[in-house]
């Protein structure tokens, strides 16, 4: 899934539509969370307003609609909701690229090489169009700080506007 810029999905190398809102959201939080979340976690994101008696059963038909729209392989079991299927997502692996890269805890030709693979995956602006909802804050958090930082390890280049 990408969601620097405007969100993707590809499958098998192939671009699949974004099912409609809900199940969109549902897959967006999924892979945040590297394919897994709590039932009740997912319906306080996805209905925030509705008492969990009514918002619970709704899952079902959003996970089927995503399921549908994108071929994923979604689980639910017991109060877990996992995705089967291997998960990529261009934030989740930015983020991962960028902290270690950041920890400096590799050589110094490896952690350029880190860097410049981080900031190659910013594409555009993260979560754009789901920046206020609260289940994106601590990534799209995570994304900003971890950029800063990673503008100080790069060589100065396009990303950053020179002053000469």
């Amino acid at each position: 899934m990408r969601l620097f810029g405007p969100p993707r999905i590809i499958r098998n190398g192939t671009e699949m539509p974004m099912p409609p809102r809900k199940p969109a959201t549902a897959l967006k939080i999924l892979a945040l969370r590297g394919g897994l979340v709590h039932q009740h976690k997912l319906a306080g994101w996805l209905w925030p307003d509705e008492d969990p008696s009514i918002a619970l059963p709704r899952i079902r038909d959003v996970l089927a609609k995503a399921r549908r729209a994108t071929g994923a392989h979604i689980q639910q079991r017991n109060e877990a909701i996992r995705v089967i299927d291997q998960l990529d997502c261009d934030i989740v692996k930015f983020i991962h690229l960028a902290s270690r890269a950041i920890a400096r805890i590799d050589s110094p030709q490896e952690v350029n090489r880190l860097a410049i693979q981080a900031q190659s995956l910013w594409v555009g602006p993260p979560l754009e169009e789901d920046r206020y909802e609260p289940w994106a804050q601590t990534p799209l958090r995570q994304a900003t700080e971890l950029q800063r930082q990673l503008w100080k390890l790069l060589p100065d280049t396009d990303h950053r506007t020179r002053t000469d």
